[in-house]
């Protein structure tokens, strides 16, 4: 048993070590590469394209300021082989200052399809419209619920409205009830 969970450790830590070249190949790319990182590379005390070999290799980075995620433009980050791909952005809400914003492609797209693989049916019932209470806006939960519903043909329905009203209960407004919650998704 345990040569099998060794076989399958190594396995992983293979594919995580590929993938990690290979991302950093693409946003150090010279001409491909992303404008953030091309920048940042002045800063470093190594080649990243040489140096960078595997998973382990990333401690050679210096911690990363994630104030550089706050503002924009936020397509800095993107590597310039997507610059004419159609381009989506994501935002935390916002709790702690600017929110701070990612710009991607199809990752995200590509998540939604592997984790809809891992979902029992009975959690995201086919033939139901289903109704996503959490945070819209451009976040990436909104649009995973929608893009699931997408891949079994049924509608979803976003209530903006019940995110409100629970950022106000904080301050003494009224929860929604599920009253509240079946009119919205009836209109």
């Amino acid at each position: 048993m345990s040569t099998d969970l060794d076989t399958l450790i190594a396995q992983a830590r293979k594919t995580l070590d590929e993938q990690t070249v290979e991302a950093v190949q693409l946003h150090f790319h010279p001409e491909l590469g992303a404008p953030y990182w091309l920048e940042k590379v002045k800063t470093l005390k190594f080649d990243p394209l040489k140096e960078i070999k595997c998973f382990d290799d990333l401690k050679k980075f210096p911690l990363f300021d994630d104030e550089d995620l706050r503002g924009g433009p936020v397509t800095r980050f993107l590597p310039q082989k997507w610059k004419d791909q159609p381009k989506f952005v994501f935002e935390t809400g916002g709790t702690t200052g600017i929110p701070k914003s990612r710009c991607v492609v199809k990752d995200h797209d590509i998540d939604y399809e592997e984790f809809s693989r891992t979902i029992p049916d009975a959690a995201f019932p086919m033939g139901a419209n289903w109704l996503m209470l959490g945070p819209s806006g451009p976040r990436r939960l909104r649009l995973a619920i929608e893009h699931l519903a997408g891949q079994v043909g049924i509608a979803t329905r976003a209530i903006e409205e019940l995110e409100r009203k629970v950022a106000g209960s904080a301050t003494g407004a009224d929860v929604p009830s599920t009253d509240l919650i079946r009119k919205i998704w009836l209109r």
